[in-house]
């Protein structure tokens, strides 16, 4: 999970997930260096004061939120995008918070918006631009596939949820 570039009508910034395999590849090619340590691929996951599980998700590159929005396109249905925005901490409401709940004996996990109770998840077709990574949205339901599995390392080695 990565944030991308901005959209300048709106002082947000794209969200997407880039597959470690194709990034390899595609560094090989010398076009784009991404890295595990590319600071855009952390997050530091804040905890939310009094609430079991939730948190902010903070963008170690940029400093900015990752959050919900509240509108669907025509064609997203049951997406709903997700971006980065730059916000005090005293500003961040609902859509900011993501509930972490761990799915298995590994280090994997599930992110659902707590305003909206949709599951965030990487979409099954890649982004036009470059064909390498894939937009990151929420879905109205619930998880029904790996897309929705996000596998999340603590630097510190500790544990985010037991």
């Amino acid at each position: 999970l990565y944030a991308g570039q901005t959209i300048t009508s709106i002082l947000r910034r794209y969200v997407y997930s880039w597959s470690p395999q194709v990034a390899n590849i595609f560094n090989d090619k010398q076009i784009y260096t991404f890295n595990d340590d590319d600071n855009k691929g952390i997050w530091y996951f804040e905890p939310v004061s009094c609430e079991n599980n939730i948190f902010y998700l903070k963008n170690k590159e940029y400093n900015e939120y990752l959050y919900a929005t509240t509108f669907h396109y025509s064609f997203f249905n049951d997406r709903r995008k997700v971006f980065t925005w730059s916000r005090n901490p005293s500003e961040l409401d609902d859509s900011f918070k993501w509930r972490v709940t761990k799915i298995d004996g590994e280090e994997k996990y599930t992110l659902h918006s707590v305003k909206f109770n949709e599951p965030l998840y990487a979409a099954s077709f890649f982004f036009r631009r470059d064909s390498l990574r894939r937009n990151v949205y929420t879905w109205h339901g619930e998880p029904d596939s790996r897309q929705f599995n996000w596998y999340i390392k603590c630097r510190d080695g500790n544990k985010l949820i037991e």
